[in-house]
């Protein structure tokens, strides 16, 4: 089997090939299943998420952040996608990186988020310039508050975001 992007003990952190996004965004699901060789069933990716189509904006503009957006999170141990992870962008001009994921209902409280997270941020970290990491978290969202507190983020600010609301703001050293 391929090997990811990034591998963690469990996961491989594959990245959601651009022609992937094109035909999740077209409607075609099936078809971008076969692409990436994994069903979506679950996964915010199965839909028309908002996020496709911001992301896939994004690498018209500059197909080289791929490697800094969405990536699968494939859970080697059943060859199943569990959730997605990624960054917003590449990391700006201060070197700071903010990450965003999310894992499918039926496979939370695994450990796969904290896995992915760190395991994703070691690999910025090992990239030029890379300094900081951030996260923006609902504050009703206490399982990502923890992993917040646990890749060592501290609160920073809050933030009002369009489309999710209220959120905290944290930021830290790459772990």
């Amino acid at each position: 089997m391929e090997s990811g992007f990034v591998q963690t003990l469990r996961l491989d952190l594959k990245p959601l090939p651009l022609a992937a996004y094109r035909l999740l965004l077209d409607g075609q699901r099936a078809e971008a299943e076969a692409l990436i060789g994994f069903a979506l069933e679950g996964s915010r990716l199965s839909g028309l998420a908002p996020i496709l189509r911001y992301r896939a904006d994004q690498l018209d503009r500059d197909p080289s952040e791929l490697p800094w957006l969405v990536h699968l999170m494939v859970w080697r141990e059943q060859w199943v996608v569990v959730g997605d992870i990624g960054f917003h962008a590449p990391p700006d001009d201060k070197g700071c990186v903010e990450i965003g994921y999310t894992v499918i209902e039926h496979y939370r409280r695994h450990g796969f988020a904290s896995e992915a997270a760190l395991g994703l941020a070691r690999w910025a970290g090992g990239q030029p310039g890379v300094k900081t990491l951030r996260a923006s978290i609902s504050p009703q969202n206490t399982p990502s508050l923890r992993l917040a507190g646990r890749l060592g983020l501290v609160q920073v600010g809050s933030q009002i975001d369009e489309i999710d609301g209220e959120e905290l703001v944290f930021e830290g050293a790459i772990p």
